[in-house]
């Protein structure tokens, strides 16, 4: 279990710190921190790792306080960004060093090492050098040393940069499968890719300007963000400000989109708010039915993800973002007038800070 509590630290020229940071994750679970570049995530794992010490708060691991102790003492690796493989070694070499340095016999040594760069589909790559491997293969030769040392606690500092699209689908599969069979109780992510932290960890944690805005289980994090910041981070959600009047109607700031709340959102009554709606559950030209708001919109830009496309249409100073699937019909286009609808039941109300 790892557990941080009221964890801060600030550099010593001032600016940029982060604070009250508070997580609990429980064994067997995949942490993805995510947020925009400098929002703290790399200072973050590196309080973690032992690389910074925190000017406040504490750090738990497995129940015992690792606060100030070493990187060598905290039963942590951390595979870096730049994966720091020692390039005058090979890989083999290069794996065996975490056990070389804990003084192992050589014959232990080398029976581990087998075992992991044939589990991680290396093996035939043992001679080479880092120069002379693919980045995945370099990705899977930092991931073998980091894991051989039998870690309490992984760290995965960006692990996607330096890969591809194709890299980075094969890696986020070989975690998947690979963390599954290895005695890793806990693995913490840093990561700007939001699409790869969603297909590998099981429970996100969001941060913002230093801070923890919210961190729940993926999937619940992903379906209903707890306010406004993560949804925009997440980047898969219209937010549309307004409010609720006394007979609990939200109407929007520029009173293009109305709708009568459910019973659960009458405490909005009276108070400003906004609705978060998933792309995923606006429907392109959809008829007019009973429990659906109907609209219509510009497409402003079309980006094309694969299978799906999203969609950004504009009222006036409102943006919508929609999923568009090829059995939806012909592609939209920029510029192009649309009809859009979606659920009440699918329109979550939050509070707006004051």
């Amino acid at each position: 279990m790892l557990e941080l509590k009221d964890l801060g630290f600030s550099y010593d020229q001032g600016g940029f710190s982060l604070s009250d940071i508070s997580l609990r994750a429980e064994v067997g679970t995949r942490v993805a921190i995510i947020g925009r570049s400098g929002c703290g995530k790399s200072t973050l794992i590196k309080l973690l790792g032992g690389h910074l010490m925190p000017s406040a708060g504490a750090i738990y691991l497995n129940q015992e306080e690792i606060t100030r102790l070493e990187p060598g003492m905290r039963g942590v690796s951390t595979v870096f960004q730049d994966l720091a493989l020692f390039p005058h070694l090979t890989v083999f070499r290069n794996v065996e060093f975490p056990l070389a340095v804990r003084r192992l016999r050589t014959e232990r040594r080398r029976h581990d090492v087998e075992v992991y760069l044939t589990r991680f589909g290396i093996w035939d790559r043992r001679d080479f050098k880092p120069a002379q491997l693919s980045g995945g293969e370099q990705q899977r030769t930092a991931l073998a040393r980091g894991l051989i040392s039998g870690p309490s606690l992984l760290l995965l500092d960006e692990p996607t940069a330096a890969l591809d699209g194709q890299q980075k689908a094969r890696l986020a599969t070989f975690l998947n499968e690979m963390l599954q069979q290895e005695s890793v109780p806990l693995v913490v992510i840093v990561t700007h890719d939001y699409e790869f932290a969603f297909s590998v960890c099981d429970y996100l944690a969001v941060m913002k300007d230093g801070r923890l805005i919210a961190q729940a289980p993926t999937e619940q994090l992903l379906r209903r963000p707890e306010n406004v910041e993560a949804a925009q981070i997440l980047d898969s959600f219209s937010v549309i400000h307004g409010a609720v009047d006394l007979n609990g109607v939200f109407r929007s700031e520029n009173g293009n989109i109305t709708f009568p709340v459910y019973e659960r959102d009458c405490d909005y009554r009276g108070e400003r708010c906004a609705v978060l709606l998933r792309s995923d559950a606006i429907r392109l030209d959809a008829p007019s039915q009973s429990g659906f708001v109907t609209n219509k919109g510009i497409v402003a830009s079309v980006q094309v993800r694969g299978i799906y496309s999203r969609v950004r249409l504009g009222m006036d100073d409102q943006v919508i973002l929609c999923d568009w699937f090829r059995d939806k019909g012909p592609r939209p286009t920029q510029g192009q007038t649309i009809t859009f609808s979606f659920a009440i039941v699918d329109a979550q109300l939050v509070p707006v800070k004051k």
